[in-house]
């Protein structure tokens, strides 16, 4: 199973990622180094993550409002409502990282203060999710290796990506 978490520090948003998988006796039983295999594929859902809600915001259908933006002007075409953001300068996607953080234990996310407004939206924004749908699509990835390695048995954690993960 991996815990999954939200912080703000720095003004940003973040997702942490940690191993602590209740299968580990049917792991070591199938011959896997259960310590090592939940490092990587923890450190493999946080790549995974970043590199899912790069793509969603540079490459996404955007259907929201077209506007004139800065001078010279130009014009933007951004998202609506429950869509990635729309990238404009390409700061929030350039800002997106992850980083091992310990033993099994990784984090996902970006240190640009609006990135909790876009993830979460605001009394006069609505919500454009970036972060908390691609971890769902890496969760289920890692679900998939997951039940490979244990035979065909589901993890605890595919009950918790269905309930969905929820900001603080």
């Amino acid at each position: 199973m991996a815990a999954i978490g939200y912080g703000k520090r720095r003004g940003g948003l973040k997702i942490k990622l940690s191993g602590m998988l209740a299968d580990k006796r049917e792991l070591k039983r199938r011959g896997h180094n259960v310590e090592d295999l939940l490092d990587k594929e923890v450190l493999k859902t946080a790549i995974d993550t970043a590199n899912i809600s790069r793509k969603s915001i540079q490459r996404g259908i955007k259907t929201g409002t077209t506007y004139q933006k800065y001078e010279p002007r130009r014009t933007h075409r951004a998202s609506a409502k429950g869509q990635p953001p729309a990238t404009d300068t390409g700061r929030l996607v350039s800002s997106i990282t992850q980083k091992r953080t310990g033993h099994a234990e990784a984090e996902v996310g970006s240190d640009v203060v609006y990135s909790k407004f876009l993830e979460f939206g605001t009394r006069d924004m609505d919500e454009r999710p970036w972060l908390r749908p691609a971890l769902e699509k890496a969760g289920e990835q890692f679900e998939e290796r997951m039940f490979d390695k244990l035979g065909g048995r589901r993890t605890r954690l595919n009950k918790f990506m269905r309930k969905g993960a929820r900001g603080d």
